[in-house]
């Protein structure tokens, strides 16, 4: 009994996400995201710099390799300022 009441006691600490402007960050920022790859924080990098900033996420559908699921998380961790 007491091993359940140790166990229902173990609790994770969440820790707060702080959003990073995607259009001020690095590409090894961006890649510190889960599931980018660094070459895709670049291709996502490199349309920020051809585009000189990106305005909404829905412009980055264009990018290769970043599907909706990805673009969905990456939103988790960016911000657009």
């Amino acid at each position: 009994m007491e091993s359940l009441l140790n166990q229902s006691n173990k609790f994770q600490t969440i820790k707060e996400i702080i959003k990073m402007n995607l259009n001020s960050i690095s590409a090894s920022d961006i890649a510190t995201i889960p599931s980018i790859s660094f070459d895709l924080a670049k291709r996502i990098w490199e349309y920020r710099i051809l585009n000189e900033q990106i305005e909404s996420f829905s412009q980055l559908q264009n990018i290769e390799g970043l599907t909706k699921r990805k673009l969905q998380g990456i939103q988790l961790y960016l911000k657009i300022e």
